[in-house]
């Protein structure tokens, strides 16, 4: 073997393919941040153990220039969803409290993207506060707003609640569990389309044809437009475990609205898990060049990150 390359032995995982697993797993769970809660401290222990990896790897003279990119990548990541981070992480302190359990060298720069954040947040609150003074009181006024639209006894937020919890069991295939928190949703909240869907996915999948077909129609009335109504079901076929269903639903949806920039961006993650680099590829350039012109800022950003990690994928390793 070549001094400065990475192993590619057939027959047997080397210290370069354990690396690249480390690091696609990473790719994986760095765009899927929303609802992991206090699962997020399990991402940040993978880039530690990526990062011990890399070091190790390092020493031994390889060339690890791409590997290092895709997980540069994965951290730039983090660190534009820094609030989501936060937010996931509220219940436990943020990564504030991560930091004093695990106490991490300064030099790890992932595990402290949230002081930055937080100080451009002071800085924009005390220039606010400076040019506008009055903003104290539309602030206090919107909290109250807030506090009362959207607190834990409103009908939204307890219906948005069990929807989740229903996600939680139906990715770890607790149907049954799944059905329950779902009908719940809706119980408290008669025309949440979303657990329709999703129930109507559980239903499927218990083989209850007739009950799944008719929250289906009750979602798309409610949802009132195609589009939506697809992208969710893709969406729930996908968190259930069924990523041929999931990638039919997608396709559905680019046949019948074929500009529509969201559906090849869940395809393309669809193709992404089952290791399709090239139509992954595909599916995101195009969702990169349609956001651009629809000037859908969140899906062109999150489309160019993910074209920039299967193009890694695409491109062979080479030596030094």
């Amino acid at each position: 073997m070549p001094k400065g390359m990475v192993e590619n032995v057939i027959g047997g995982a080397t210290a370069g393919t354990k690396l690249r697993e480390m690091i696609r797993q990473l790719e994986i769970d760095v765009v899927n941040l929303k609802g992991k809660h206090e699962k997020i401290l399990d991402i940040l222990k993978l880039r530690d153990e990526i990062q011990e990896e890399l070091q190790r790897l390092l020493e031994q003279n390889l060339n690890l220039k791409s590997e290092q990119t895709r997980v540069e990548t994965c951290d730039l990541i983090m660190e534009r969803q820094v609030q989501l981070v936060e937010s996931e992480l509220k219940s436990t302190g943020g990564l504030a409290a991560a930091r004093k359990q695990r106490n991490p060298p300064e030099e790890l720069k992932y595990w402290f993207i949230d002081i930055a954040y937080y100080q451009a947040k002071a800085k924009k609150l005390k220039s606010t506060l400076i040019a506008v003074p009055i903003i104290a009181v539309v602030v206090v006024g919107l909290a109250w707003l807030s506090i009362f639209l959207f607190g834990p006894n409103n009908v939204n937020a307890r219906s948005r609640t069990a929807f989740v919890n229903g996600q939680k069991w139906l990715e770890r295939g607790e149907l049954t569990n799944a059905a329950r928190e779902f009908e719940s949703s809706i119980r408290i909240q008669k025309k949440n389309a979303e657990s329709m869907t999703y129930l109507g996915v559980v239903y499927e999948k218990q083989g209850k044809t007739d009950e799944a077909k008719n929250q289906f129609t009750m979602a798309q009335n409610v949802f009132n437009d195609r589009r939506k109504y697809l992208m969710v079901l893709g969406q729930a076929y996908n968190t259930i475990g069924d990523p041929t269903k999931a990638e039919e639903t997608f396709t559905l949806l680019i046949k019948t609205s074929p500009n529509y920039e969201d559906a090849y961006l869940a395809r393309g993650m669809i193709y992404e898990a089952q290791n399709k680099a090239a139509e992954a590829y595909a599916d995101y350039e195009k969702a990169s060049t349609l956001a651009e012109k629809s000037g859908n800022k969140g899906t062109y950003d999150n489309s160019l990150l993910r074209l920039n990690i299967v193009k890694k994928t695409l491109t062979p390793v080479s030596g030094g």
